[in-house]
C-alpha cells in the first residue's frame, strides 16, 4: 500500500485513527479539558492529512502511520505518559498575589524588564540541539517574525523548537493550516472552516503577539510555575496563542485579544506538565496551573 501523503484528504477509517491518537494522549493527562475539546472540534473540519496532524503534535502517535511530508517531532513517536494533576488551579487575582513578589517592578507590570546590554539579542546556539530542543528566546522570535511574514489575521497560534503553526484566515470562514520550519519553506493547506459566527471572535491581528513580550513571558514561565505550585525544574515547552470563547472573564483583561499559555513540561520526575497564561499585553497572570 502507499504512503498516505499530507495533501490526502483523510478516510474515515484515517479520522478515526487521529481521534484514537487524541483520545489517548487526553486519557493520559498530556491535554486538558478545554485543549482536547478544541483540538477534536478542529479535527472534524480538517479536510486533509496535514490538518490532522497538527492536531496531534505534541502528542505519542504509536503505531499511526506518518504521512509523506509530515514531520514528527522529537518525542512524538515514544514519549511515554506525564504525570498532569490539575489539583491546583489559580484565577488571575489569586495568582496575581503570590508571584507579585517574583515579578515585581516593571511598574507594577507582572513581567520583568530586558536589562544590560545583552537584552534583547539572540543567542547564536540557541535552540539549536536537537538532541534535545528547548523553547526558548531564540525559538520564540524566529517563530512569530516568520509568521508575522506569511500571515496577518491568524487564530491558535503554536510556537514549538523548531517551527510554528497557525490557522489563517482566508475567504468567508475558512481557514488554512500554516507551517513554519525553521530552514524550510512555508508549507500551508487546507485547514478547515470557523463554526458559524465564531470567525471574528477568534481571529485576530498577529501583531496583537509582541515578539519581545511573549520571549519574557516563556523565560519568567518557569519561576512563575516554581512560586506558584512548588514544582522545580520544569522548563517551557510550547506556546499557545488564542482569544478564549468559552464566555470566561478575568478582571483587567481584554477578552477580546488573545491570551498566551506557555506550556510546560515535565521534569527529571515526571512532575509539571501545566501552564502559565498570561494576557495578551503582559498585564495580568491569568492562570497557572499544575
Amino acid at each position: 500500500m502507499a504512503q498516505p501523503r499530507v495533501t490526502d484528504r483523510p478516510s474515515f477509517t484515517q479520522r478515526d485513527a487521529y481521534r484514537d491518537v487524541l483520545s489517548r494522549g487526553y486519557a493520559e493527562g498530556r491535554l486538558d479539558d478545554e485543549e482536547f475539546e478544541a483540538r477534536l472540534t478542529r479535527m472534524g473540519r480538517c479536510e486533509t492529512l496535514k490538518g490532522l496532524e497538527a492536531q496531534i503534535s505534541g502528542l505519542p502517535r504509536g503505531g499511526l502511520p506518518v504521512p509523506q511530508g509530515a514531520r514528527v517531532t522529537p518525542g512524538e513517536a515514544g514519549r511515554g505518559p506525564r504525570r498532569v494533576r490539575w489539583g491546583r488551579v489559580f484565577t488571575a487575582a489569586a495568582a496575581v498575589g503570590i508571584v507579585g513578589g517574583v515579578l515585581a517592578g516593571n511598574g507594577g507590570a507582572l513581567l520583568p524588564s530586558s536589562s544590560g546590554d545583552d537584552a534583547g539579542e539572540v543567542p547564536e546556539s540557541a535552540g539549536e540541539s536537537e538532541e534535545d530542543p528547548v523553547l526558548d528566546r531564540a525559538a520564540v522570535l524566529r517563530g512569530l517574525e516568520a509568521l508575522s511574514e506569511e500571515s496577518t489575521e491568524v487564530s491558535d497560534v503554536s510556537l514549538y523548537p523548531g517551527y510554528a503553526s497557525a490557522q489563517v484566515a482566508v475567504g468567508g470562514n475558512r481557514y488554512d493550516d500554516l507551517l513554519l520550519y525553521d530552514g524550510r519553506e512555508p508549507e500551508s493547506s487546507p485547514g478547515g472552516t470557523y463554526e458559524p459566527g465564531t470567525r471574528d471572535a477568534l481571529v485576530f491581528d498577529v501583531h496583537q503577539l509582541d515578539p519581545e513580550l511573549v520571549a519574557r513571558m516563556v523565560e519568567s514561565a518557569p519561576e512563575v510555575y516554581e512560586e506558584t505550585t512548588g514544582m522545580a525544574g520544569v522548563a517551557p515547552e510550547s506556546v499557545w496563542a488564542r482569544v478564549d470563547s468559552s464566555g470566561s472573564r478575568y478582571v483587567g483583561v481584554d477578552m477580546s485579544r488573545p491570551l498566551i499559555e506557555v506550556r510546560m513540561a515535565a521534569n527529571d520526575y515526571g512532575e509539571g506538565g501545566g501552564s502559565v497564561v498570561w494576557s495578551a499585553d503582559g498585564g495580568a497572570l491569568v492562570k497557572v496551573g499544575e
